[in-house]
């Protein structure tokens, strides 16, 4: 089994979370995604990413928020 690199995309918009999943699972990516800042610190927290793809933008915390959360326990 060869190795699928893990990616998570934290964006509101479904159309455009929907245009960079298929885009990166063509690329070989195993995809998750969150619509808000909160789900996506508890899925990059639950899980190891390789890549995260984030909106700075979000309906309930700005990016750069999300940002200085991530940053002090990553």
């Amino acid at each position: 089994m060869r190795f699928r690199p893990k990616a998570l995309i934290i964006e509101d918009e479904r159309a455009i979370r929907r245009l960079v999943r298929v885009a990166l699972e063509n690329a070989g990516y195993r995809m998750f995604e969150a619509e808000a800042g909160e789900t996506g610190l508890r899925m990059a927290a639950e899980r190891r990413m390789d890549v995260i793809l984030l909106d700075l933008g979000l309906p309930d915390m700005s990016g750069m928020a999300w940002l200085r959360t991530f940053r002090e326990w990553s």
